[in-house]
């Protein structure tokens, strides 16, 4: 008895030894590999950071067609912005929503883009390529009040909103002012 007692506790033994030191070269890997997953992970989050304040404001042109620029909110943590402009009678208002930590703004759109969007009675939705971005316009005749939204580099979200027509609002997008957003 004492020798199966001697031979099994041997076994025990071997086999708690071998595990631990599996345990360990496993961890040993691991703790190797962590750091790099991490410094990689780190990299990536501090190459895409949301617009700053002054990033935000600095993209709003000084004027939308002959429509002056007479205010400029913006909500960092938000990572939006809208500039004014026109008069308190007839303004309109430029958006831009930085989608470089929610990525949900692009998504939304796009799902609203392939989607059969219904307003209520006397509006209507228009789904337009424009020189190569896919827009979407929203019209509301009755009140004289239009909107045309698209996205730009796959992370900026766009929106014009005012009184004129949809293909009017577009032609204040200039290309000159959406490159400011191509080192961000």
């Amino acid at each position: 008895m004492k020798q199966i007692i001697t031979i099994f506790l041997g076994v025990f033994t071997i086999l708690v030894v071998s595990c631990k030191n599996e345990v360990q070269s496993k961890a040993d890997s691991s703790a190797e590999k962590k750091p790099t997953e991490l410094t990689q992970i780190n990299r990536s989050k501090q190459q895409v950071q949301p617009l700053t304040k002054a990033q935000f404001s600095a993209f709003f042109p000084e004027y939308l067609g002959s429509h002056k620029r007479y205010n400029v909110h913006v909500s960092a943590p938000e990572a939006m912005a809208t500039a004014s402009y026109g008069d308190f009678k007839n303004t309109f208002n430029y958006s831009l929503v930085d989608g470089a930590k929610k990525k949900a703004v692009l998504k939304n759109f796009e799902t609203a883009y392939h989607s059969d969007l219904k307003g209520p009675e006397g509006t209507e939705y228009i789904k337009k390529e424009r020189d190569g971005f896919r827009t979407i316009a929203f019209l509301q005749p009755n009140i004289k009040r239009y909107t045309i939204e698209f996205i730009y580099k796959s992370r900026f979200r766009l929106f014009l909103e005012g009184s004129e027509h949809p293909d009017v609002l577009w032609s204040y997008i200039k290309k000159e002012d959406l490159q400011k957003l191509d080192s961000y």
